[in-house]
């Protein structure tokens, strides 16, 4: 499910909020990928 988050923050950083609240039931972790992505898209990639 990471990638399909950084896909879709790469598109659009607001649209990653929507992936965030189902994701955020699941694992909090994407408020991470979200913040980090927020930063530097590279870095995403790390985390992943």
């Amino acid at each position: 499910m990471n990638t399909i988050i950084r896909f879709v923050d790469s598109k659009s950083g607001g649209m990653n909020s929507m992936i965030g609240g189902s994701n955020s039931k699941r694992r909090g972790m994407n408020k991470i990928i979200r913040f980090v992505d927020s930063k530097s898209r590279g870095i995403s990639r790390t985390i992943r």
